[in-house]
């Protein structure tokens, strides 16, 4: 992959250029990921923030991948709460899975732009959204996807960079490798649709079935709080919007895979949204490289498009800092190979986290600091207007 490091930044009209070394040494610091922060729900974002009322260096729209989308507070924490201890406020938006990609980004951004507004109108929090302070996207997987076709429309754009780790864009009939699963559900979720009856009693949301349930079992055992717990429930729920749009005739995403690489190559700008890949080497989903040759043959992006192979897999993103208490009888082969695993996929993590704090800072360095004769704005880019 392309092993140069350049960031630009839209700043009052004005795009900075600013180019970085390509070699330097990534940091493995073997101390803990575990921070203090706690997520909070503003609108329909959850809210990671700065130690100490620390005034952000940028604001941070994060989207999760599909099916895990649902509940980022959760399977996300360590990574939203490791880039917020860097100087960050994020806002991750929870989305259910849906075939109808456009409508999906155009809903994840407007939530985004009403959270904000919301902070902004709350005099205890609006310190977490100062104006002035650039917007930056990061996505994973399907949230990757979302991020682009956003900042590839005219009058979407409000990221001034954008991250996009384990890009992923494929067919259902390939996200879903199960062979007839489509073509069975379809009818029987159609049946289902035709012959649902109400019931005698409203059943409990999943999301209430693992709320009661984390009182009785020892979930706080693995450092999951009662409310996680519950939380995790989203991601059940999110099941019954798929069978539903199944059953309403959509067996593949709007656009297409190939759809949406048209709307990339035709509307992205590196230039006005200088962008990271990230693919890991052990990640069957991924489709970074073909998405990379997309955005370097865009007007700027030999420039502004970034792309970097770390170790790990498609769910090194994703991660809570469990706890594993040894056994009565002591210290077993088994327990040495958990404590292993995990300390190695912390490893991953914090190498990813280290790496996207880099870029996201240089931006934000960027922004701050224009050049004294600025290249003019790209036709048809406006000016992202969140921050401002």
């Amino acid at each position: 992959m392309k092993s140069f490091t350049s960031t630009t930044s839209f700043v009052n009209g004005q795009h900075a250029v600013r180019a970085f070394p390509t070699q330097r040494p990534v940091r493995t610091s073997r101390r803990s990921l575990r921070t203090r922060a706690e997520a909070i729900k503003v609108g329909r974002c959850w809210v990671v923030a700065p130690p100490k009322r620390q005034p952000p260096r940028g604001i941070v729209h994060f989207l999760g991948g599909a099916f895990v989308s649902g509940a980022p507070q959760v399977l996300y924490s360590l990574l939203l709460e490791s880039i917020a201890a860097s100087g960050f406020t994020v806002l991750s938006t929870p989305y259910a899975v849906s075939f109808k990609h456009l409508e999906c980004a155009a809903t994840v951004r407007q939530d985004f732009m009403d959270s904000v507004q919301e902070l902004r109108g709350n005099s205890s929090q609006s310190w977490m959204v100062p104006a002035g302070v650039p917007v930056l996207g990061v996505g994973h997987s399907n949230g990757a996807l979302l991020h682009l076709l956003n900042s590839s429309q005219s009058g979407q754009v409000y990221t001034v960079a954008n991250v996009l780790v384990s890009y992923n864009n494929k067919q259902v009939s390939d996200a879903i490798p199960i062979p007839g699963f489509l073509e069975a559900l379809g009818p029987t979720a159609r049946a289902a649709q035709e012959q649902q009856q109400p019931l005698p009693v409203e059943l409990p949301s999943p999301s209430a079935v693992l709320e009661t349930a984390s009182g009785l079992l020892p979930f706080s055992a693995l450092g999951l709080s009662q409310r996680q717990v519950a939380d995790a429930g989203l991601l059940l729920e999110q099941l019954g919007s798929v069978v539903k749009e199944v059953g309403d005739g959509n067996s593949d995403f709007t656009p297409n895979p190939e759809e949406s690489r048209r709307i990339v190559k035709a509307g992205y700008s590196p230039t006005a949204t200088p962008t990271l890949l990230v693919q890991f080497t052990n990640d069957s989903f991924d489709q970074t490289p073909e998405m990379l040759d997309i955005l370097l043959s865009c007007d700027g992006g030999a420039e502004n498009v970034q792309g970097l192979t770390l170790p790990g897999s498609h769910i090194t993103p994703c991660g809570t800092d469990l706890k594993w208490q040894i056994g009565a009888a002591g210290f077993s082969p088994q327990d040495a190979l958990i404590m292993a695993v995990k300390q190695q996929s912390q490893v991953e993590l914090r190498r990813l986290t280290q790496e996207l704090v880099d870029f996201l800072g240089s931006c934000c360095a960027a922004a701050s600091n224009p050049p004294t004769q600025p290249q003019g704005p790209v036709a048809g880019s406006p000016t992202p207007s969140v921050a401002q």
